[in-house]
């Protein structure tokens, strides 16, 4: 990795690496309250412990959830599904100017749909500030 490359990295992940600090301190804090006393190998455990059970777990949650899609496929087939029958309902009922009309509130309808599971993977994902160590991952590889 060349320093230049690195300097684009930070300045891409920028919003991540500050929810990425804030997380850390979170965990900072829970992990200072369980090694508030010891000696260096009692440290070491108690903080590989809580990688084990905190750090590790959540990482592997947001892996499986960028994984997945926002919404799935079986979802967004049923909605085209229900799109041409609520159509084909509109145009017996009303002719083509009433179909058209509540065709076109029902796309709006999916597209919202669309858009708020797809904000909701995002804030889903940015949670604990772990998103940025995932983009380490994939920059390096």
């Amino acid at each position: 990795m060349t320093p230049g490359q690195l300097i684009d990295f930070r300045e891409q992940n920028r919003e991540k690496l500050k929810t990425f600090r804030a997380g850390m301190l979170k965990y900072a804090g829970k992990l200072a309250g369980m090694i508030s006393e010891g000696d260096t190998e009692e440290i070491e455990r108690k903080t590989e412990f809580f990688v084990n059970t905190e750090i590790r777990p959540a990482l592997n949650e947001l892996r499986e959830d960028f994984r997945k899609s926002n919404r799935p496929w079986s979802v967004r087939g049923a909605d085209a599904v229900a799109i041409g029958g609520y159509l084909t309902a509109a145009y017996v009922t009303g002719g083509l100017g009433n179909a058209l009309a509540q065709g076109i509130g029902k796309i709006f309808d999916t597209i919202s749909r669309e858009t708020q599971a797809a904000k909701d993977a995002r804030d889903r994902r940015s949670r604990g500030g772990l998103c940025y160590l995932l983009e380490i991952e994939r920059f390096v590889k």
